[in-house]
């Protein structure tokens, strides 16, 4: 079962008619939001799908901000700890996926490659904080990583899902300009700061993705080959 109609959901659309497990992919789209209420609304989702599959394994995605000490006190990364106590609490079969920002077809105007990528496009400019650091992953690889995790037999675990490389936004941003062919707008702040996430637990997996797909600036390049042609 599939609950979710946005990028997560439809890039692990053939769980759709599994029983045994539930890919909760229906959550508050904009890491910027602050309304009370789009947090209350999947919680409140969460809560009804839990009680109405109390037998189902539970696969939930939160986010890999939560390690990223310039943001996770936002609004939305702390709903997401909170969400990540509630399951552990109440769900007797769960996996929780910390993933990193996500890069797939009809993606969300709020994830961090379309803005980038529309804003070079469009010649809007970018506030670019100096020192950060984003971790940008396929979609199709999150869900290779989800599945080899899950056949792995791990249960009632927090597994991050992320490349191996986070990169400075400049230089995302420099390779979107040699993709695109045109200049970015840009205006700097003194803000940012590097971005560790452990990959650890999903390494195998991982070897397997950069063997096909590259890593660090190639692997950034081949996503705009793939996503935005």
């Amino acid at each position: 079962m599939v609950v979710g109609n946005g990028l997560m959901a439809k890039a692990f659309n053939d769980f759709s008619d599994r029983e045994d497990i539930i890919v909760f992919a229906s959550g508050v789209s904009n890491s910027t939001e602050t309304k009370s209420s789009e947090f209350e609304r999947e919680f409140n989702l969460l809560k009804k799908i839990i009680t109405s599959f109390p037998d189902a394994k539970l696969i939930y995605f939160s986010t890999c901000s939560i390690e990223d000490n310039a943001v996770n006190q936002r609004p939305y990364v702390q709903h997401k700890l909170r969400l990540e106590q509630f399951i552990a609490e109440h769900v007797k079969n769960y996996l929780i996926f910390r993933v990193s920002n996500v890069v797939g077809h009809q993606g969300n105007i709020h994830t961090i490659m379309n803005y980038l990528v529309q804003s070079v496009k469009n010649s809007n400019t970018i506030e670019v904080w100096q020192h950060a650091e984003r971790n940008l992953i396929d979609a199709d690889d999150v869900k290779l990583i989800v599945e080899d995790i899950n056949r792995s037999q791990l249960h009632n675990s927090i597994v991050n899902v992320a490349s191996r490389h986070s990169i400075l936004v400049v230089d995302i941003i420099k390779e979107i300009e040699d993709y695109l062919g045109k200049k970015a707008q840009l205006s700097f702040i003194d803000k940012g700061n590097s971005l560790q996430i452990d990959t650890t637990q999903i390494s195998t997996t991982l070897d397997k993705i950069e063997k096909v797909n590259g890593s660090g600036l190639e692997y950034i390049y081949n996503l705009l080959k793939k996503y935005y042609q």
